[in-house]
């Protein structure tokens, strides 16, 4: 079952107030995921039986960009979000249901590859990674994504 998502990014400063980018009309942003991974220690026991400690779930978001030319203001958007990212002190915070449910986020991985059979652009993809643990599943578009 595939579900549709609405990014948007809230970056908040140490001080001042906050940013909001809202990622759902940008043409260059094609491909959205999310993933949930369960979390769990798995260790064999004397008797040779598995015990499992269960944590709940990991939930990440792939964002994927293609920049067909070097410079817009899109390009320039995605810039800000990833150098607000890799700054300790920002927070930042993503929704992939237009904005009901914010949840803070790390940038987990970063590639930036040339856009295939093409002499110009870039594709970039991104993972964000949910710095909370989520104990049970919730239905995308429920407001709690």
């Amino acid at each position: 079952m595939a579900h549709t998502y609405y990014p948007k990014f809230r970056m908040t400063p140490p001080a001042g107030a906050q940013l909001t980018y809202d990622l759902t009309s940008y043409s260059y942003v094609t491909g959205n995921v999310v993933t949930d991974d369960a979390l769990f220690e798995e260790m064999e026991m004397l008797d040779r039986s598995v015990q499992q400690t269960r944590y709940g779930f990991r939930r990440s978001a792939v964002l994927t960009f293609e920049f067909p030319t070097e410079s817009s203001d899109e390009t320039e958007l995605a810039e800000d979000i990833l150098t607000f990212a890799m700054n300790d002190e920002w927070v930042v915070e993503l929704s992939m249901d237009n904005g009901t449910t914010y949840r803070e986020v790390v940038l987990s991985s970063f590639s930036r590859q040339p856009l295939v059979d093409k002499n110009i652009g870039v594709r970039v993809e991104t993972v964000w990674t949910c710095v909370d643990i989520l104990e049970d599943l919730k239905k995308i578009g429920t407001g709690t994504w």
